[in-house]
């Protein structure tokens, strides 16, 4: 058997947990059966028990539960070339109108500007400029 075992993505782990479980093991032994295996990269125990109490009332599935509230969004690169292009055209225009204009939302068009286009915006003239020191990156 290999010495070296790399760190292993948390499904897999709540696979063997799954599998434990069903075999009738406690949790703390399936935590000790982990930890010698995995070592550091192991879960928790509180992770396990959690995990073990789930499969024994019936959960079948290892997957994540899905979660209420907003979406994560996602930048792509043509939401980027779409507030250059805006930019382009008007260097004073506000989050806000960025985000009118371009029907992405504030959080992901502030984000576009600062982090993906490298941009501040000029206390004097009111433009967005280059952040001095760096580049407008890419699309």
């Amino acid at each position: 058997m290999c010495d070296k075992v790399e760190k292993v993505d948390k499904l897999e782990y709540r696979s063997v947990i799954k599998f434990l479980v069903l075999e009738k093991i406690a949790p703390k032994e399936i935590h000790e059966r982990l930890s010698k295996v995995y070592k550091e990269s192991a879960p928790g125990y509180s992770s396990v028990k959690k995990w073990a109490a789930r499969f024994k009332q019936g959960r079948l599935n290892v997957l994540d539960d899905r979660r209420s509230g907003r979406p994560t969004e996602v930048i792509v690169p043509e939401s980027i070339q779409i507030v250059r292009k805006v930019l382009d055209e008007d260097p004073r225009l506000s989050i806000s109108q960025i985000s009118k204009k371009t029907g992405i939302s504030k959080v992901s068009a502030l984000t576009i500007v600062r982090k993906n286009l490298g941009m501040t915006k000029n206390k004097v003239s009111k433009k967005w400029i280059a952040k001095s020191g760096s580049r407008k990156k890419s699309a």
